[in-house]
């Protein structure tokens, strides 16, 4: 069982070298669709990272077919621990019944900071992404934004395909 997930960010060469110096280990790349040029390597091997300025991610509640080589988002939204609770119970609700497309969803927090939760989903279609987005996301959006330390940020990406002969 994965309970941990590590991604850096770099050129496109250089990640590639990390995959090609790693071939056992489950290394995707993506490609952010909002954010130019951002290239990112993810590992789900729930090892030691190989990365040298990993971002790592502990896993806190997952469900679905763990599928990361799709479409994927990246949710961030710091809360305070009050928050917390009842951000998490929504978030384990929506785990019981995963929204039309979606494939996977992890609740994690940053490694070095438990206040900063992470919701990661992937989805075999972006556009039932786009619905689930403007559904749930801008309403998680709204009602933290208030919060004194409110932070938010999301980040969609598509996996990059290897051009291996």
């Amino acid at each position: 069982m994965t309970n941990q997930i590590s991604t850096t960010f770099g050129s496109m060469p250089i990640l590639s070298n990390i995959q090609n110096k790693y071939p056992d280990r489950k290394l995707i790349m993506y490609s952010a669709t909002n954010k130019p040029n951002t290239i990112m390597l993810l590992d789900q091997t729930n090892e030691q990272s190989v990365f040298s300025s990993p971002v790592n991610f502990d896993i806190l509640a997952k469900t679905g077919n763990q599928n990361l080589n799709l479409f994927i988002n990246f949710t961030t939204i710091f809360l305070g621990p009050e928050q917390q609770q009842v951000f998490d119970s929504k978030v384990n609700l929506l785990m019981t019944d995963l929204p039309y497309g979606m494939e996977t969803i992890y609740s994690m927090h940053y490694q070095k900071d438990i206040n900063r939760r992470v919701i990661l989903t992937s989805w075999q279609n972006p556009s039932d992404f786009d619905v689930w987005k403007n559904d749930v996301i801008d309403k998680w959006k709204n009602t933290y934004k208030n919060s004194q330390s409110f932070y938010f940020d999301s980040v969609s990406y598509k996996p990059i395909v290897s051009k291996k002969a």
